[in-house]
């Protein structure tokens, strides 16, 4: 047998023997003791330290790729991406998922793997920002589904909310920069790149937040709005942000 493959062999059976024996002799039980507190909320607090153990054997998984024989960048970029997802379903509240969801589609698309799913994406981001932007123009014609929630409360009392012809303005805005995610991906006007990455721009600085109350630097959490922040609002606007990217693709 060949010694690198060899290597990989053994890399891939340490990985899976340190996540299986760390969740029965290490993380079971520590979390099974209801008697200690990192200062975050208990679920967040159980959900990150899981993650930083399991990053480990991740970490080893993408050592294995490369013995196995896969280019650097595929292997950099799905050990990139499997904690990403992993974060996205169980961790959405940290800042760390959108720099590994960067990380591996950067390295996945310098080995030319996204070149085949940019255009796809960009549809799909173009039809959410028509969603989202029909959604603004119902409620500025008097609409209340889904209209509980969508901004933060300032010290326990409803904070700042918008009138109908601002709502208005929004949706048709959403609206307006949906065809034009839709026109950039398919490359119909690369007139239109200025105006995208200013987009982009704008969308990444509303997940990173005002570090209160928006976002995931945001300090408020309990509320109903902070839960749909960081279960909802925060993964939408990353999504609408790589989708924006992704039709200069």
């Amino acid at each position: 047998m060949n010694g690198i493959v060899l290597s990989g062999i053994l890399i891939l059976v340490l990985a899976v023997t340190h996540s299986a024996l760390g969740e029965v002799r290490i993380i079971g039980p520590l979390l099974s003791n209801q008697q200690w507190s990192i200062g975050v909320p208990r679920p967040i607090a159980e959900a990150l330290l899981r993650m930083v153990w399991h990053l480990t054997s991740i970490t080893w998984l993408g050592l294995a790729l490369l013995a196995f024989g896969l280019s650097m960048p595929l292997a950099i970029g799905w050990s990139m991406l499997i904690p990403a997802a992993v974060m996205i379903i169980g961790l959405r509240g940290h800042l760390a998922w959108p720099l590994f969801l960067m990380a591996g589609l950067a390295a996945l698309h310098y080995d030319g793997w996204l070149d085949n799913v940019a255009s796809p994406t960009a549809w799909v981001t173009g039809v959410a920002f028509g969603l989202a932007g029909l959604v603004h123009l119902y409620w500025a014609l008097g609409g209340s589904w889904g209209s509980t929630a969508v901004f933060p409360d300032i010290e326990g009392r409803p904070g700042w909310r918008p009138g109908r012809a601002l709502t208005a303005f929004v949706g048709a805005v959403l609206l307006g920069f949906g065809v034009l995610v839709v026109l950039s991906g398919s490359g119909t006007s690369s007139g239109l790149r200025p105006m995208m990455i200013v987009g982009a721009v704008v969308l990444l600085i509303r997940a990173a937040g005002d570090g209160r109350y928006l976002g995931f630097t945001k300090r408020v959490f309990g509320t109903e709005f902070s839960r749909r922040d960081t279960a909802l609002y925060t993964p939408i606007v990353v999504f609408l942000a790589f989708g924006t990217l992704a039709s200069l693709l």
